[in-house]
């Protein structure tokens, strides 16, 4: 009996050994599973692995496990260095690159894509920056449907050739300091004397049905780029000197490009940034006046230091629909061909900040016309950034008819007691000349 116990307990004993064996070589053999930092892959799929085969001491067959359902595998991730279709394309004007055309040429390889512009539908990258699915209805009123208007729209232009080699030419890098008061002031004050002033009405004017001039012209796409580290570079086509001036961390500041050269401007703070461009036949003579717009974000690393991340670009959207809503007075509907929804904007009162065709900055709220389409009304424009405020005024580049507002239009309870009163004052005037003749010719026949 006592035999018996001990053999039991002995076979007891090599059975659970083989087990405890046959269990460590299986979990030896099964890999760690990571995500892989390259693929930017972190899915954690099990893997199935023969655990190599050991022979246990016999022991009772235990039933096997059911088998798990098999699962549709997940799609692979992108790699990190991979550009997701899905994402949007970086705010800006177009990569730098001799002959580029709207979008920007690919970047050397090994070397991260610089953002592809839209330049006239520059700040928001190439020219088909990601669209988002629909604006928001930060203002749901209705407004009056009406059949918009194909307003010209004025490019600043300039010979091929120059352009061709402001492209080549020697791109020399820019940190302009702040400019001061003085400077800024003697700007505007030449612009609004040689170009706004001299071209344009004054400003009770628009209350009219008028036509608005474009001297202010819209800038072109192609003469803005950047690198492969996605800084923005101007080139200046013209053979006088060109000067850009914008707005950064909240002050003016002015580059000057020579003529038929680029520059490279650090803006390492991230954003859009719009900015008037001015040729200069000589310190005190503007020949030409320009608005565009580029994006920010964008550094040369130091040694050591990682390379910036590409810029996030804005929401796009095609073919938008959009009207002036001034308090004196709105303009027909006019469609764009792309407006980039740059958000709210805490400076301007919350409104909107978009980008018309991707050069010209505009303020207002996105609304609905009776037949659910969506319009965004602008409020404010920046005819001139960096040198004036958002305002209610003209829109760069576009000639847009400005029409009075339907309660100005309609006449005043006081305008018909006025009328009266003109009527009947006439009416006294002529009786009392009468009355005057009468006794007049009177007085005659006595004497």
């Amino acid at each position: 009996m006592a035999l018996r116990s001990a053999d039991s307990s002995r076979r007891a004993v090599i059975m659970l050994s083989s087990l405890l064996v046959s269990t460590s070589i299986a979990f030896a053999g099964v890999p760690v599973a990571t995500a892989d930092p390259i693929d930017d892959d972190t899915s954690t799929e099990a893997v199935d692995v023969e655990p190599e085969a050991v022979e246990p001491a016999p022991e009772p067959e235990a039933p096997e496990p059911e088998a798990p359902e098999p699962q549709a595998p997940e799609p692979d991730a992108p790699a990190a260095d991979e550009p997701d279709p899905g994402a949007p394309e970086p705010a800006g004007p177009q990569q730098e690159s001799p002959g580029a055309e709207e979008p920007g040429n690919e970047p050397n390889a090994g070397e991260p894509a610089p953002n592809e512009p839209s330049a006239p539908e520059n700040p928001a990258p190439d020219n088909s920056p990601g669209t988002s699915d629909a604006p928001p209805a930060s203002e749901q009123r209705d407004i009056p449907d009406e059949d918009p208007i194909n307003p010209d729209l004025n490019v600043a232009d300039a010979p091929d050739a120059d352009a061709r080699a402001a492209e080549t030419g020697n791109a020399v890098e820019v940190n302009p300091a702040v400019a001061s008061t003085a400077e800024i002031d003697d700007l505007r004050d030449i612009v609004d004397s040689q170009i706004i002033s001299s071209t344009t009405s004054s400003s009770s004017s628009t209350t009219t049905s008028s036509s608005w001039s474009q001297s202010v012209t819209s800038w072109s796409s192609s003469w803005v780029g950047y690198d492969t580290y996605y800084r923005p570079i101007i080139i200046n086509p013209y053979d006088s000197p060109l000067q850009v001036i914008y707005t950064y961390d909240n002050a003016p500041r002015i580059v000057t490009v020579n003529p038929l050269q680029r520059v490279v401007v650090d803006a390492k703070t991230p954003g859009v940034y719009s900015f008037t461009a001015l040729t200069m036949k000589d310190p005190k003579t503007v020949s030409t006046a320009s608005v565009g717009s580029f994006s920010g974000g964008g550094y040369k690393p130091a040694p050591g230091q990682p390379p910036p991340a590409k810029p996030a670009a804005p929401k796009s959207f095609e073919n938008v629909l959009v009207q002036l809503r001034y308090t004196t007075g709105n303009s027909k509907p006019f469609r764009v061909k792309k407006l980039y929804d740059l958000g709210d904007d805490p400076s301007v009162g919350g409104a909107r900040r978009v980008l018309l065709d991707g050069e010209v900055p505009a303020w207002g709220q996105w609304a609905k016309t009776t037949k659910g389409e969506d319009l965004f009304a602008i409020t404010k424009t920046e005819q001139l950034p960096g040198l004036s405020a958002p305002a209610e005024g003209p829109l760069p580049g576009y000639k847009v008819q400005l029409l009075a507002n339907e309660e100005s239009s309609k006449p005043s309870v006081w305008d018909g007691v006025w009328i009266w009163v003109g009527i009947a004052t006439a009416g006294v005037v002529v009786a009392g000349g009468i009355v005057f003749a009468v006794l007049t010719a009177r007085r005659r026949r006595v004497q």
